[in-house]
């Protein structure tokens, strides 16, 4: 056959034939009437290719196990509608036949995506264990735009299903294509209509609260632990929901700008409730974790707090070594914050040694690179950050790049790290609670260097710091001022989500808001801001992305 073919490339078409014709009257072979009809079509002989076509599917229908070789050499012609046709006609003449997967294949060929993703659902429904097979090939046409063509008819077809079977398994997987859009509220409730059916969904609704949670949407986020800790004790998830509950309302507050000291307390107490139901469990270590953090950087109770975490350690240091390391961590945060930067040193390097290679010790070498970087010691710190962007931990590795970034970035020009100094000094005030004394801090950096590298950088770091303290018209004169001045550079994308982001949840100004989400979608199509943009521009234009 190959020799056939190369007759057609080179166009010796009688070539091609006589070779063909040959063969058919000495095989008897059916199947080469598809090589012989696209000969014919290549020499625009239409009529005589559907009747050598005719011919190959009238030996389908007689022997309905030709269907795939013959689909195949179909479709390796590119006749995608008789390769479809050979499954077809297999199925009408032999009912115990069954080609959904192969003809979803084809359908995906010929860009027939209700049909495609119609196979796919079919072939779950009547073959449960190709549901991972299906998910896969399904993955390689959505996107995390909910209004993307493939998401919006792969949703109506499962939201059909879901009504005429009752199939979990696709339940299951409109859930996952709704986390995949991070569509979590809808993923949420899909879940909570599989549980009260099933009873049995309780570990992907924490895993849901957890990816809420990564992606600071702390309204689900709550909504998924809430609903596993209205069980009580009979889930086996309760202790790890009362944990992460009240670890998702510490990281909502200090998201929030502008929150209140009394806002903490309040959380403070859910804290120490919640103790009685965490007792014997590692959560009760985190809870105590989490209760010296409250102390120390919400309330400024140094020394209670300090008190709380060395109690903790020595008296449990010995049963639960990972949440205690976990303690140790914060007690170096907190020498760091004090200005101990040897004793922080110290505290992050017993966490290494004992548990290097992992990501907890990757967690503890960062720390000790960012003692270096706040106190000014940029070449060793760098040393650190450039080991680390190889961590297994993607957070870690990210983290490291960052970092090693702005030290590499701001010492070509400036090798005395003048600029840098100023801007890690803010970062360490910033660190410890002292917005005003970074913002002052960082306004010293702008007037004595206002042509450094760095500026881009300090400017959006103080329009941060402002949002923090609710002093939002402020925050955008800054941002305003950037983008004016031509210094946004790399950080553009950033000030723009920024100024979109105080727009529309702090002044209530709609315009202003979808002007700076359009800007990123148009101007800045490779920012790894545009899903979010996207879906901020049209909730705020009033699109309606309930399907």
């Amino acid at each position: 056959m190959l020799l056939i073919k190369c007759y057609i490339e080179l166009k010796r078409y009688n070539d091609a034939e006589k070779l063909l014709k040959k063969r058919i009257k000495k095989t008897k072979n059916p199947i080469l009437y598809i090589d012989l009809g696209y000969l014919q079509q290549v020499q625009k002989q239409q009529e005589e290719a559907d009747e050598s076509y005719l011919i190959a599917i009238e030996a389908v229908a007689k022997t309905p196990g030709f269907a795939h070789q013959y689909s195949e050499k179909f479709s390796s012609y590119g006749l995608y509608k008789y390769a479809l046709l050979c499954y077809e006609t297999a199925e009408r003449n032999n009912p115990n036949l069954i080609f959904h997967y192969q003809k979803a294949l084809v359908y995906a060929e010929l860009g027939d995506m209700e049909n495609m993703y119609n196979s796919y659902l079919t072939m779950i429904e009547f073959s449960p264990n190709y549901y991972s097979t299906v998910k896969q090939n399904i993955s390689r046409n959505i996107t995390d735009d909910p209004a993307n063509v493939a998401n919006v008819v792969l949703k109506k077809q499962l939201i059909k299903k879901i009504q005429e079977t009752e199939n979990p398994l696709f339940s299951e997987l409109l859930i996952w294509l709704y986390i995949e859009e991070n569509a979590y509220s809808k993923a949420l409730r899909q879940l909570q209509a599989l549980d009260k059916r099933d009873k049995n969904y309780e570990r992907e609704i924490y895993n849901l609260g957890e990816k809420a949670l990564y992606q600071e949407n702390f309204v689900v986020a709550q909504e998924c632990f809430t609903y596993i800790k209205a069980k009580g004790f009979t889930s086996g998830f309760y202790t790890d929901a009362v944990f992460s509950s009240l670890e998702t309302a510490k990281q909502a507050l200090r998201a929030t700008p502008g929150v209140k000291k009394s806002d903490f307390v309040n959380l403070l107490n859910n804290h120490y409730q919640a103790l009685n139901d965490l007792a014997g469990e590692e959560e009760y270590v985190e809870t105590k974790r989490n209760i010296a953090s409250i102390l120390y950087f919400d309330l400024n109770l140094k020394d209670s707090a300090t008190h709380v975490l060395e109690n903790t350690i020595a008296t449990l240091g010995n049963t639960y070594k990972k949440p205690i390391a976990h303690c140790k961590m914060l007690l170096g945060d907190f020498k760091l914050a004090d200005g101990e930067s040897i004793d922080a040193i110290f505290k992050y390097m017993e966490v290494e040694r004992a548990f290097s290679g992992t990501p907890l010790g990757d967690e503890a070498k960062f720390m000790k690179g960012m003692v270096a970087y706040y106190t000014l010691d940029f070449p060793w710190a760098l040393n650190q950050f450039e080991v680390l962007k190889s961590s297994t931990t993607k957070l870690i590795s990210n983290d490291a790049l960052e970092m090693a970034l702005l030290i590499t970035d701001n010492s070509v020009e400036d090798t005395l790290y003048q600029g840098l100094s100023y801007y890690a000094q803010a970062d360490l005030y910033n660190f410890r609670g002292m917005p005003d004394t970074a913002l002052a801090t960082l306004d010293l950096l702008l007037a004595v260097f206002p042509a450094h590298n760095i500026v881009a950088e300090a400017t959006l770091f103080k329009a941060r710091i402002l949002y923090k303290q609710a002093k939002y018209t402020e925050a955008i004169a800054t941002l305003d001022e950037l983008l004016k001045n031509g210094n946004a550079d790399i950080w553009v994308d950033d000030v723009l989500m920024l100024q979109g982001e105080i727009y529309q949840l702090h002044l209530g100004e709609r315009e202003k808001a979808m002007l700076a989400y359009e800007t990123v979608l148009f101007n800045h199509p490779g920012s790894i801001y545009v899903p979010e943009a996207r879906r901020q521009y049209r909730k705020l234009r009033g699109d309606n992305l309930t399907n």
